[in-house]
């Protein structure tokens, strides 16, 4: 628990793997589910649990994901080409260049993934890695 369960989502810029661009996540659309998923890209649970989510894309295809670490360029550029990211419409990857995930959920341990609903409010937080029962049980419920 985060104690911001049912707050709206804090609007942030993500730096986009273009090196150039920046997203705002006010663009993110009303109406659709979002998981924000922060990683570090060394990191073994991270990258089960990406893993896991891509091997069900499918059962995520109506969730806007957006997957954002905080380290730098080349990692995650190196993480994103190994899961091939930029080949997924629902999902916008980047790096949190204001670290707004930590100091605003307490996004301190990787992975941690953040629930948000059609209307961009809070559902729930989770730090450390969680199977896809429990990731489809939040937005599927």
């Amino acid at each position: 628990m985060t104690g911001l369960e049912s707050k709206s989502m804090v609007d942030f810029t993500i730096l986009l793997p273009d090196s150039s661009t920046y997203f705002n996540t006010r663009s993110l659309q009303r109406g659709k589910k979002t998981v924000i998923f922060c990683y570090s890209p060394t990191c073994p649970y991270c990258r089960a649990q990406m893993r896991g989510m891509l091997n069900n894309i499918q059962q995520y295809k109506d969730v806007q994901l957006v997957v954002i670490t905080g380290a730098d360029f080349e990692s995650m550029k190196g993480f994103n080409n190994y899961f091939g990211l930029e080949g997924f419409n629902n999902i916008i990857t980047g790096i949190d260049t204001g670290n707004v995930m930590v100091k605003t959920y307490q996004a301190y341990d990787v992975p941690f993934t953040a629930f948000f609903d059609n209307d961009k409010r809070l559902i729930a937080a989770y730090s450390g890695r969680i199977t896809n029962k429990i990731f489809l049980g939040v937005i599927h419920p």
